[in-house]
């Protein structure tokens, strides 16, 4: 894979690799930190839908 890929074109790269190799599921490390100087963004509300199995928060 190249550095110069999309990051559409970087998913599907993944995506074949695991279908060529048949694979359900990928485990791998990352190498991201979070150094000084990073500029932090932050938002005052948030929306997700994560909620356990068969529930939801709406009624």
């Amino acid at each position: 894979m190249s550095n110069k890929l999309t990051k559409k074109e970087n998913m599907e790269e993944i995506i074949n690799y695991m279908e060529k190799n048949k694979l359900n599921i990928m485990h791998l490390n990352t190498s991201i930190f979070i150094l000084p100087r990073y500029n932090f963004k932050m938002c005052d509300q948030l929306i997700t839908n994560f909620h356990y199995p068969q529930s939801t928060l709406f009624y």
